[in-house]
């Protein structure tokens, strides 16, 4: 099962999502105080539903910010 059949709204918790990316190009998160040349591209979703509009990394590049983060993950 592929990160995008897990995914459901999170305002309404419906599962009727259209995959996507916002804007021309995509967008990229680029998290504080963590050296990264190109950031963590990210994924958009419209619930067609309620019309709700969530973004999300996909599960491949969250384990590569958790090993950014690892130290600080660490401490808490």
């Amino acid at each position: 099962m592929s990160d995008i059949d897990k995914f459901c709204c999170v305002r309404c918790g419906s599962e009727n999502l259209c995959y996507g990316h916002l804007g021309s190009t995509p967008n990229v998160f680029i998290p504080s105080g963590i050296f990264t040349i190109h950031g963590f591209k990210t994924r958009s979703y419209v619930c067609v539903d309620c019309g709700y509009l969530g973004t999300y990394i996909s599960r491949n590049r969250l384990e590569k910010l958790r090993e950014k983060l690892k130290d600080r993950l660490d401490e808490i």
